[in-house]
């Protein structure tokens, strides 16, 4: 082999043998394990010397952080099944059960419930007896006041606002309009119970202390005194005096357009309640011509029909009390009923006058009302005693209030009310059972309806003493001055 062959092939080999650790080194990081966090190439390279120089890396410190979780056992209660109803009883078992309640209106009930054992049902069923209701009501009726420590025990002022009270009791007589009284609102209550419908309550049973007829030795002056409670009336138009009414008032539950007391219309002004019933009269005869009304429908519309009719001609005529606008107050019907029987029932128009502590207030009777009833009075007097009165509340409920009626006293021709006439008739009638206490008077009512009076200021007398002269030339005459 010549020279130059020689060193060529030794250059080889040495060149190799240089590069082969460094392929090596390639290979070995190639085949190293990736570690478990992200390294650059230099980084390995760097660990791959030093570990070929037998230099050991230091250790690294892992710090492992490890979650430990508990269990703890919770005890989950489960409900279990629920107890098994009662069996059903084997044969009919015969009870009775006993309620006791306070009704709404102050009534205290007991219910007692009592089973017999009876055929079968098919036969039950048409039976009377075997299904039904025996209600037994228990009611103290109270006795009447007649004493003169009974009348001031609730109206202490009473012997002094009237003088000859006691001298009227000595021969007073507890009236039959009492027990009447007290026999209607028995009979009220047992058709109610045994209807099941709403039934009197406890407070307007006992609204009458006492009915007592009076009769003066002196004058022959006969009175009924009836003391009781006040309940508020709002009945009453005239379209004379007053052409439009509260519509609080005339849509009131209890609300009517008329009073006992009436009078001619005087003018052309409708009635403020003449369009309702003129406009329902309208609506029903609509309905009554409308095809398909059932014939029950048409017996309804024309008992509705027959009665806003005849309402609507008397207000077309007639002119009534205004509770709003005129003191009065109302006298159970069956009193008036009794005119030919006693001479103590005062009729409607008959004069009267209200007692409620110490003062006294002139009325007329100007309504009639229920049977079962006592204690009503027109919403100007109940607002006189009581301002926080309305239409739904009353001014006195307990029996504080003592009403006189004279009967046989009204006018003979009704008009509208002239309330100064009021005033001087009930005053007269007053002396004749032996007049008022002294400091007493008798209230005077204001007519709201009376023309304001015109005053004439008096002329200012001239400088020159002329009272009269005739004005100065170019000067224009002048109206006396008038004060509204």
């Amino acid at each position: 082999m010549s020279t130059g062959r020689r060193r060529g092939a030794g250059c080889l080999v040495f060149a190799f043998g240089l590069s082969l650790p460094v392929l090596l080194g390639c290979l070995g990081l190639l085949l190293m394990p990736a570690p478990e966090e992200d390294t650059d190439l230099g980084e390995r390279l760097g660990a791959l010397a030093a570990a070929w120089r037998g230099v050991k890396p230091e250790p690294e410190v892992v710090v492992e952080i490890r979650e430990k979780i508990v269990e703890v056992e919770v005890e989950k209660l489960v409900p279990g099944p629920p107890p098994p109803p009662p069996p059903p009883p084997s044969k009919w078992v015969p009870r009775k059960e006993i309620d006791t309640a306070t009704l709404y209106n102050g009534l205290v009930t007991k219910t007692s419930l009592v089973e017999t054992e009876g055929g079968t049902a098919s036969m039950e069923r048409v039976s009377d007896g075997s299904y039904g209701v025996e209600i037994a009501v228990k009611v103290t009726i109270p006795r009447p006041a007649t004493t003169l420590a009974e009348f001031a025990r609730i109206n202490p002022d009473l012997p002094r606002v009237l003088p000859g009270f006691p001298v009227l009791l000595e021969t007073a007589a507890t009236s039959g309009f009492y027990h009447q009284l007290y026999d209607n609102k028995r009979k009220r209550i047992q058709r109610d119970y045994s209807r099941l419908n709403r039934v009197l309550d406890r407070h307007n049973f006992y609204d009458c202390e006492s009915i007592l007829e009076l009769k003066s030795p002196a004058t022959g002056r006969r009175a009924l005194l009836i003391q009781s409670e006040m309940d508020v009336v709002s009945d009453g138009t005239d379209g004379d005096r007053m052409p439009d009414l509260d519509a609080y008032i005339a849509n009131s539950a209890n609300f009517q357009p008329s009073t006992g007391y009436m009078w001619k219309k005087k003018t052309a002004q409708p009635n403020p309640l003449l369009s309702r019933y003129t406009d329902a009269i309208a609506r029903d005869e609509a309905l009554l011509k409308k095809p398909g009304t059932s014939a029950v429908a048409k017996q309804t519309l024309e008992a509705k029909l027959d009665i806003n009719r005849r309402i609507a001609n008397d207000l077309r005529v007639w002119s009534y009390l205004i509770a709003e606008a005129d003191p009065f107050i109302v006298i159970p019907l069956s009193i008036v009923q009794q005119r030919r029987n006693s001479p103590f029932a005062p009729q409607v128009g008959d004069y009267a006058v209200v007692i409620h502590g110490g003062r006294l207030f002139p009325t007329i009777v100007g309504d009639v009302g229920p049977t079962y009833k006592a204690g009503e009075a027109s919403l100007r007097l109940c607002k006189e005693i009581n301002p926080q009165a309305t239409v739904y509340s009353r001014p006195e409920s307990d029996l504080h209030v003592t009403y006189l009626y004279f009967p046989g006293t009204a006018d003979s021709q009704r008009d509208a009310p002239d309330l100064e006439r009021w005033h001087q008739r009930c005053g007269e009638l007053l002396e004749e059972i032996g007049g008022v206490g002294e400091g007493v008077e008798l209230h005077r009512w204001k007519d709201w309806f009376a023309p304001e009076p015109i005053e004439e200021v008096q002329a200012t007398p001239l400088e020159n003493g002329a009272e009269g002269s005739p004005p100065a030339s170019g000067e224009e005459p002048q109206e006396p001055a008038k004060v509204p």
